[in-house]
């Protein structure tokens, strides 16, 4: 994707955003008054457990897949990091995380990118986890069931790379030989050794007793951010159960990466109002239970790790003046 393609989705979520945001009725903007010192605290302390378990999760990971053992802090400096570029870089993939392991740790490249994708596996079956229990618990009068038909497709593919990668690698082999001469000799041998490297690292995903921990935090991530999402709500008054966020939790964010508008903005906040608003039949402080949401789950962590990002560059300019 060109960086002009990505500049003009950028665009168009702040667009939507903005539209979003500028919807909201006045009186909703006046019942912030709703959350209280304390609700703030609870807010905080669930967003702290969501992202402390991301960062173990990152931690494990890395030690299993890439022989590295990386400090807890720098584990949850990686995972903000993670958030900040995921605002930039359409389809929730980037690669901050992955340069950071091989600035700090010597990880290569390829091989911190395959535990990058077995992070975003694990998050992906966590969220059709949470999809397909939620829906045993919610109405979806009026909601297109086709939407699940994506995710399930996904994560389909996303088992058969964990458990069967040998068909997958003969499959990008096959790619190479019949289609290799579009690259350069120098080039070819090093996608192929990329890709050896590649999953070499991912087959350990498979290792006896790994699998399920990771799922476990990986549910438990999600549910943190289900449960501050209720709570955001109830604050406000709405009956919203977590069955009901949990649903809307996962097809947001399946939405929002099949839009491939970096970080979700504004699809992310406008799809989460079609769903709640169909759900919950009402729209009265809907909007406002969004924005507080994301706000403090995405748009504060990106801020956290666009200054731990930039904050090396800012000293060494310092140290040349």
């Amino acid at each position: 994707m060109g960086p002009w393609l990505k500049r003009i989705l950028q665009l168009l979520g702040l667009v939507v955003l903005f539209f979003f945001a500028r919807s909201i009725d006045s009186s909703a903007f006046r019942a912030l008054k709703l959350i209280n010192l304390g609700s703030v605290l609870l807010i905080l302390l669930l967003v702290l457990l969501n992202v402390a378990t991301k960062a173990l999760r990152w931690k494990i990971l890395v030690r299993e897949m890439n022989d590295a053992n990386i400090s807890f802090f720098f584990s949850l400096k990686s995972i903000l990091a993670g958030v900040s570029a995921g605002s930039l870089i359409p389809g929730r993939m980037e690669m901050a995380k992955p340069i950071l392991l091989k600035i700090n740790h010597g990880v290569t490249l390829s091989r911190s990118a395959a535990t990058l994708f077995a992070e975003r596996i694990f998050d992906f079956i966590g969220l059709f986890v949470i999809m397909l229990i939620s829906t045993l618990f919610v109405q979806l009068e009026g909601l297109p069931k086709v939407w699940i038909v994506g995710p399930i497709a996904l994560i389909c593919y996303l088992m058969w790379m964990v458990f069967f990668p040998s068909p997958a690698e003969r499959l990008l082999g096959w790619f190479l030989n019949k289609f290799g001469y579009f690259f350069s000799p120098k080039w070819r041998r090093k996608l192929e050794e990329s890709l050896q490297k590649f999953f070499t690292s991912f087959a350990r995903i498979r290792k006896k007793g790994f699998f399920a921990p990771m799922l476990i935090l990986s549910l438990l991530a999600h549910f943190f951010e289900i449960l501050r999402f209720v709570f955001i709500l109830k604050t406000f008054g709405l009956s919203a159960t977590l069955a009901v966020v949990g649903f809307t939790f996962a097809a947001t964010v399946f939405i929002s990466i099949v839009s491939m508008v970096p970080g979700g903005l504004g699809i992310t906040e406008v799809s989460a109002w079609a769903i709640l608003s169909r759900m919950l039949n009402t729209t009265q402080y809907i909007e406002i239970g969004i924005l507080i949401d994301r706000i403090f789950s995405f748009y504060l962590l990106s801020l956290l790790g666009l200054i731990y990002l930039v904050k090396p560059y800012w000293a060494r300019s310092k140290e040349h003046k």
